[in-house]
Parts: C-alpha cells; structure tokens; sequence
C-alpha cells in the first residue's frame, strides 16, 4: 500500500514540474491578442463595421441558419447585423454584404448570399 501511494505522489511531482516547465513567461497572456481594433480574438470578439465596435457575434445580431451539406462533420453558423435603418448588412467575420434588387444580400465576392426565411435568414453558398 505505501509503495503505491509513493508511487503516486511521484507521479503528481512530475505532472506539476512538466506543467511548471511547459508555462513561459514570455509569451503572450490570455487576452493580449488584439487586433488592429482593439478586439480580443481569444475572447470571441470580432470588429464590425456596421456597428463600429467589437463584438462577439454569438451575443450579437441574428443567427444565420447554414444548410449542412454532404460530408460536413460540423455545422456552420453565421451572424448578420444591419445598419438603424437597414439598408446596410454584414456577416460578423466575413464582411459587409450589398444588397440585391430580388430582396436578398450577398457577399462582394458572390460567394454567399443570405435570404429572409419565415424564422429568420439563411445562407446559400
């Protein structure tokens, strides 16, 4: 009994000194990833230009449904955001979206294209 609770606490020792070892000093703390905006990526924040802020585009906007496609081991999940009086729209992380004449927005690219649905907006890629 008292080799293996020796056993143990050597074990515990070891885990504490690879843990103190594997800790640097130099690098960047938790939170000191900021971006050209000040937003804090490890946070979950991200700029956008509609709103002129940082966010966190699970917290903010409209959820964007994604329809999963064949292969997909996750799911997609976007979030929009339009301007006070909605003539501007944008895809937190993704850009500003233009509007088009049939009632839809799209991406600069084309890439994207987002579409009112009965309960809410999704994307078609």
């Amino acid at each position: 009994m008292k080799s293996y609770r020796k056993q143990n606490i050597i074990v515990a020792l070891l885990l504490c000194c690879v843990t103190l070892l594997s800790c640097n000093t130099t690098t960047k703390k938790c939170g000191a990833d900021k971006d050209t905006h000040d937003c804090i990526g490890s946070a979950g924040y991200v700029w956008s230009e509609i709103l002129q802020e940082c966010v966190r585009p699970w917290e903010t906007g409209s959820s964007v449904a994604v329809p999963k496609k064949e292969g997909d081991s996750y799911t997609k999940e976007y979030h929009i955001v339009f301007n006070a009086d909605g003539t501007q729209a944008e895809l937190l992380g993704i850009g500003i979206l233009r509007p088009s004449a049939d009632g839809t927005w799209e991406s600069e690219d084309g890439n994207i294209k987002v579409v009112k649905t009965d309960d809410g907006f999704a994307v078609e890629e």
